[in-house]
């Protein structure tokens, strides 16, 4: 129901811990590397959401996924990199939005 929508994801696709990478829907449904990354789950439900719900989905996405330190370890902080990652992108949001 919301016309902006701003997702931030973790990825490992093979790039320095703490690269951004800003990817469209259509990149998520199309690109093999991306469809083989942790991307996967969340393509599998944008995908749905647009072809059961595509009025109620969002007109303006954005995506950020960032390149995990370690992707298998849950914690609850972020490595120093992925912070500053996370920081550039508020940056990018608050920016998107103004």
């Amino acid at each position: 129901g919301y016309d902006d929508v701003v997702i931030i994801d973790a990825c490992k696709m093979g790039h320095e811990p703490g690269t951004i990478l800003e990817v469209s829907v259509d990149d998520i449904f199309s690109d093999h590397q991306l469809a083989s990354s942790h991307a996967v789950t969340l393509g599998s439900t944008l995908k749905v959401g647009y072809d059961l719900f595509e009025d109620e989905m969002p007109k303006k996405l954005k995506i950020y996924l960032v390149e995990a330190e370690d992707f298998f370890e849950f914690t609850k902080e972020c490595s120093p990199r992925v912070e500053v990652a996370i920081g550039k992108i508020v940056e990018r949001i608050n920016t998107y939005f103004s």
